[in-house]
């Protein structure tokens, strides 16, 4: 029985340099229906004659000129008999020259092969020929905030927008379904949230007008990393730690500003019973880990000697963070790929055990409650001032357990070196006493109010403790010092201001 041959099939690399082999069966092909009196093909795919052939049957008769449009990128990787196979009525034009009511062929798969030439092409045709999506901006200025009530720091940048003077805008599945209701101001997404990975959604609202903003409120690497395509370096990137933001600028992004953490004093209050069980004791919020970390980190290894040299450092007052574990594991790529989560995955690993540290030394000035996972249990010593709680609801008792222990401690994530946690304004605006690590990211509040707060190692603990406690007049000062700071500088409003100013200034 005779062998049955494979079809061959042309293979290129695509944008990033990945491998792709091409098809060019009908299926391939989208035909988009327009005023029916000119006809572009967008992307030929790898025979010419395939495209010919998933036209319209009155298309490929037609003696009438017809023109395409292909990436540069592609053409440079066909061989020389896909431009001689070109039919002689069809003449190559530059995309700026497209009707984009016309009749049009699509290679549907041209959009993942090389998206930053297809993305901003395949958007400025689809709001062409959707002229609901091209309606004018509304009296009052909206801004889009994708996500919902219980998405990260949905409620509190909602809240903002509207004391800003924004109308909110109802939530869309998509740019395309956003568009055909409104033309916001801005869209502001958190981590990347609502938009997806090829840049669709970008590039659409780009077209329209409309400026993206994204909050890497976590690792910027590890936000960036679910983006298939370079759109993001397009983007307005804001980001939590600015250590990322020279990094990013080497890799290619052209907007990044550094934009903290802040505080939501119209919202965080303490509300509810007073909770008699912390009276006089210290208070721990957090979990050991990040939800799916290991799912996350899934593959990634760790040699032994660096994690006892981590283990070392944090015993001295030095923090293994995420750019000590890319200096010494090597680590050159950011984007694409995952290569950052080896680092990831030190860092995450020495700032488990330098909480760890940090609780087992708090312990020894006085009773302390831990809210957070089951997982605690394992981790700290079975002490009689101990006290283990369950997960606390955020937007529930927390801000009224900040207020009534005696202090709260923080000990800063090490994925985010100079990066400051809710914590840092959430403690002080509810009524609490915040011991937190020093860090580089402290530096945007005064160092007068820094200093009295903060330890270095986790020996300093103790007596950090004890020294608060004996002057209470002193915290009391603090307390108010840190909540006048907070209002005048830290609220989530100045943050969406600044987002607004610099989106629109660009």
């Amino acid at each position: 029985m005779p062998r049955l041959q494979r079809p061959h099939r042309l293979r290129i690399l695509d944008e990033l340099g990945a491998p792709r082999t091409l098809l060019d069966t009908p299926d391939q092909f989208t035909f988009l229906r327009g005023h029916g009196r000119a006809l572009c093909l967008l992307g030929l795919g790898p025979d010419p004659a395939a495209a010919l052939q998933a036209l319209p049957e009155h298309w490929r008769q037609a003696p009438a000129t017809s023109t395409v449009v292909e990436s540069p990128d592609f053409s440079a990787q066909m061989p020389p008999s896909w431009q001689d196979s070109l039919p002689a009525h069809w003449r190559c034009i530059p995309p700026e020259a497209i009707d984009p009511h016309a009749d049009l062929q699509v290679y549907t798969p041209a959009a993942r092969l090389f998206p930053s030439f297809w993305g901003p092409l395949l958007a400025r045709i689809s709001l062409a020929r959707q002229p609901a999506a091209r309606a004018a901006r509304a009296a009052v200025p909206a801004v889009s905030l994708p996500g919902g009530d219980g998405d990260l720091l949905h409620r509190e940048l909602e809240d903002a927008a509207r004391r800003l003077g924004f109308a909110v805008t109802p939530q869309a599945a998509s740019a395309r379904e956003l568009l055909r209701h409104c033309r916001p101001a801005l869209v502001l997404s958190v981590n990347g949230r609502g938009l997806d990975p090829w840049g669709e959604d970008f590039h659409l609202l780009r077209a329209a007008g409309v400026p993206v903003a994204i909050w890497c409120v976590d690792t910027p690497w590890h936000v960036l990393a679910r983006c298939k395509a370079a759109w993001w370096k397009q983007a307005a990137l804001f980001v939590t730690d600015h250590t990322f933001i020279d990094d990013l600028r080497r890799r290619g992004a052209q907007q990044v500003q550094h934009l903290p953490l802040a505080g939501w004093p119209e919202g965080f209050l303490p509300h509810g019973e007073h909770h008699a069980e912390l009276a006089g004791a210290g208070l721990f919020v957090g979990r050991t880990a990040f939800p799916n970390r290991d799912a996350f980190f899934a593959g990634q290894r760790l040699p032994d000697e660096l994690l006892a040299t981590a283990q070392a450092m944090l015993d001295v007052g030095e923090r293994p963070d995420l750019w000590w574990w890319m200096d010494r594991l090597q680590i050159q790529d950011r984007w694409p790929g995952t290569a950052v989560r080896q680092a990831g995955l030190g860092a995450a690993h020495a700032g488990l055990a330098w909480r760890v540290r940090c609780l087992h030394a708090a312990l020894e000035a006085g009773p302390l409650a831990v809210a957070g996972d089951a997982d605690w249990a394992a981790l700290l010593p079975a002490a009689a001032g101990l006290r283990l709680l369950p997960p606390v609801d955020y937007y529930g008792p927390l801000a009224a357990m900040y207020r009534d222990a005696a202090w709260v401690l923080n000990a800063t994530n090490l994925l985010l070196p100079a990066g400051c946690t809710q914590r840092h304004f959430d403690v002080w605006l509810a009524g609490g006493l915040l011991l937190t690590d020093a860090h580089a990211g402290l530096s945007i509040f005064p160092e007068r109010l820094v200093r009295p707060i903060t330890f270095r190692t986790a020996r300093e603990i103790p007596a950090l403790i004890k020294r608060l406690q004996a002057t209470p007049r002193e915290a009391d000062a603090l307390r108010q010092a840190w909540q006048d700071e907070l209002c005048a500088r830290h609220r989530y409003t100045h943050r969406l201001e600044t987002v607004v100013q610099a989106c629109l200034a660009s």
